[in-house]
């Protein structure tokens, strides 16, 4: 995952589209840290994009959210050119965006443009093929 991270950054880069990792890789405890934090400002609310300790994909390592460098708040990444060509690019790499747009009732979690997960080239290309489907449809869970 690393590397198709690495040649995806210097492509993007490239393409006067640079990327930073705003997020990856979470420990249980800074999830829990995260979740609570949330949940006490946001009430349940929070459950829209905020995962308890345990349901965060963050957790497996394969997950990470995405920033243009500029900003640290995710919900601006989708106003940003990068957002395009990530969702354009990413399969190329072995990434999907993972949370998809009006896909809320299957994944549970509201649209994350910024928010990428390695599937692998194979997985992530099959799936480019149907525009907007989910992990959770792609393998058949729904």
């Amino acid at each position: 995952m690393r590397a198709a991270l690495n040649q995806m950054f210097a492509d993007a880069k490239a393409a006067k589209m640079p990327l930073a990792v705003r997020s990856g890789y979470r420990s249980w405890a800074v999830q829990d840290a995260s979740f609570k934090r949330a949940y006490a400002k946001y009430g349940e609310g929070a459950r829209r994009y905020y995962a308890e300790a345990g349901h965060s994909e963050h957790q497996t390592g394969l997950s990470l959210d995405l920033s243009d460098g500029t900003s640290m708040q995710g919900y601006k990444f989708a106003a940003t050119k990068q957002a395009g060509w990530v969702a354009a690019n990413a399969a190329r790499y072995g990434f999907i965006i993972r949370y998809p747009e009006g896909k809320r009732h299957i994944t549970g979690v509201d649209h994350e443009p910024w928010h990428i997960r390695y599937v692998g080239v194979e997985v992530a290309a099959a799936m480019a093929k149907t525009p907007g489907i989910t992990l959770e449809e792609y393998l058949g869970l729904v």
